[in-house]
Parts: C-alpha cells; structure tokens; sequence
C-alpha cells in the first residue's frame, strides 16, 4: 500500500532540567546525538591594559576543560597567561583545607571546646594548637560542631573558569568562550496519523534535549547535530576540535517521500 505524507511543522520541546544561569550577551548551544554539546557564550569584562584576572562564573558542571577557548572581541591581542578550573564542593574536608594555620573552635558531643590554631587534619582527627598545647581531637563520631572565624577568601562554590590575562588596551571587553561539556543530548520520535481512507498521513516529529550538564542555557540559540562526529584530542580551536563526517550531516534528517 503507497502513502502520500503531508508536511507538517515539527514542534521542538526543548526540555531543560536546570535553573539560575547566569543571562550572557551571547548564547549560542549546538547538541550532538553522542550525550555532548559545544557552547559558545559571549559576555562583558571591564578589563586594566596589562594583567587583570577574570572570574567566568555559571559554567556547565559538567565542563571539559581542556576544551575551553577565549577570545577577547574588543581586543584581539588579549591573550591568556593561565587558565584554572575551580569547583569546590562545600564539605568539611574543603574547608579545613581552607583554615590550615588559621583559627577554629571545635566543640566536642560532651560539650568540652577547643579553640587554637588548626595545624592539621585527617580523616580521623584534627590537630589544634592552643595556648594550653597541642590538642588532637579525634573526629568519628565526637566532633558536634565546628565554628570557622569567617568566610575563607576564594572558596568557589559554583563551577568556574578563572584566567590570568594580558591586555593591551583597558575599557570594556566583549569576550567569547567555547567550550563542550558532558550530559546534554537530543532525539527525535514521530507520531504518523493515518486518514480513514488509509491513503495518506500526517506525521508529526517532537525533539526532545535532554540537558544535565549542570547549568541552563536560558534564550540560547540552538542547533542540532546528527551524525558521527569526529573529536580531536589536542586542544585546537573550535573547528579543529570538533569534526564531523560532512556527508553524513548532509543528508536530510527528516525524508519526505
């Protein structure tokens, strides 16, 4: 039996799992069907001419960072010194880490208080150094609370790029970064509607993205990518980086016969 398919509007639902994105002046989000994405997000710095460090907040969680790219759109001679990724998972561990040398108070399950200098810490205890000596105190199980003097400085609890970067000229910047992340992924089902006549149909497509990279992409502009793509391990630029069979992208992803 020959079927005649009508056109119809494919209607994209875009699902998107997460919140709070920071809004860029740019948002660009191309998604493959192999579970990654490339984003290219543009935004504002007020950079000094000479050395200025940037923080690159709202990342995807899932970043891969050795595929990170920067530019500087103002500013084509600002270039990058040093680049960190830096995501510290509030834990007590981190934190400890954080007041080596510094002052604490740790009060005990049977209320007794110590309050020095922390010297060192494990798994199973804490060295502190007071006025009375050293106390070691052991932390399974009898440790109650904590009690830091105050917020440690450059303790980053939200996925961030921060770079060391040389400027030639100062005012404000517009930059790009690119970079691909993990956990965002896209597929397409149909829905074929015959007519009582079993002649002809009518055929609607939904796409669906699935995205748990770890951050939103609010107002991005999107694009879709099907076929097998070809990724460089080196570190290269955007179209050196990620490839695809150009013959396979080619072909029509939804056939009308």
């Amino acid at each position: 039996m020959m079927f005649e398919r009508k056109k119809k509007i494919l209607f994209f639902a875009l699902t998107f799992l997460f919140s709070n994105f920071l809004v860029a002046q740019g948002l660009e989000l191309t998604v493959y069907n192999q579970n990654f994405a490339l984003v290219k997000d543009q935004r504002y710095f007020d950079l000094k001419k000479g050395l200025n460090k940037i923080q690159f907040q709202d990342v995807a969680a899932l970043i891969e960072p050795t595929s990170v790219y920067f530019i500087s759109l103002s500013d084509p001679g600002c270039v990058i010194l040093e680049q960190n990724y830096e995501y510290d998972l509030v834990s007590s561990d981190k934190l400890l880490s954080k007041y080596i040398d510094k002052n604490i108070k740790v009060i005990t399950e049977d209320e007794r208080i110590f309050e020095g200098r922390l010297l060192s810490y494990d798994k199973d205890n804490l060295i502190i150094s007071s006025s009375e000596g050293l106390n070691m105190i052991t932390r399974k199980d009898n440790i109650a609370q904590i009690i830091f003097e105050k917020i440690s400085e450059g303790f980053i609890t939200k996925p961030t790029l921060v770079w060391k970067v040389e400027s030639t000229k100062s005012g404000e910047h517009l930059t790009e970064v690119s970079y691909l992340t993990k956990r965002v992924n896209w597929y397409c089902e149909y829905v074929a509607v015959l007519d009582n006549e079993d002649r002809s149909m009518d055929l609607d497509g939904w796409v669906s993205i699935t995205n748990q990279s770890g951050a939103t992409f609010k107002n991005a502009k999107l694009k879709l990518i099907a076929g097998e793509v070809k990724r460089a391990r080196a570190r290269l630029f955007e179209r050196e980086y990620i490839r695809y069979k150009m013959e396979e992208i080619s072909k029509p992803q939804f056939k009308e016969k």
